[in-house]
């Protein structure tokens, strides 16, 4: 018996569909192509972000206009805020929640805590106050990244833990 079927509810078991080949494809896990992609990290991505010049990293839709992001300007502001991390004491491994809404901002801040070595823990900005603190408690984050708008509930998550 279920946690369903003991409050009276009862459902259906999901159907389930693969094929042999999707079934073996899935047991063999993908190569890299090249040499190249060998020793990859997000790390060494980000940091290779300028590689693509300036074509469009990010295009941020507002009201009356588009604003365009490109890889270079990605990867410097990522860069720099990065070094600005790792001089206030953010240490490489570090858990960091990132508390925004969508946004060239939450890519920029996302990339450059992968430069610095932390680890971003992404936190849906509609998220609960329960949500948030369950993340907080959980995640062994020590820093958070928000908005404005969103340091109320960041706040008062921290205050009661």
């Amino acid at each position: 018996m279920n946690q369903h079927e003991s409050q009276g509810e009862t459902r259906a078991a999901p159907t389930v569909v693969q094929t042999a080949e999707s079934v073996s494809h899935n047991m063999t896990p993908r190569q890299p192509r090249t040499e190249a992609e060998r020793g990859q990290t997000l790390q060494t991505l980000v940091c290779a972000l300028a590689d693509h010049g300036e074509r469009p990293a990010v295009v941020a839709f507002q009201k009356t206009a588009c604003q365009p992001w490109s890889f270079t300007t990605l990867a410097d502001h990522a860069q720099r805020l990065a070094t600005g991390l790792l001089e206030a004491g953010l240490q490489p491994g570090a858990h960091v929640i990132l508390f925004a809404s969508n946004g060239p901002e939450w890519i920029l801040s996302c990339c450059a805590l992968l430069a610095a070595g932390a680890v971003p823990v992404p936190v849906d900005a509609q998220s609960s106050e329960a949500d948030l603190q369950h993340v907080w408690a959980d995640s062994d984050a020590r820093w958070i990244f928000t908005t404005a708008t969103l340091a109320t509930p960041v706040l008062q998550c921290i205050r009661s833990h």
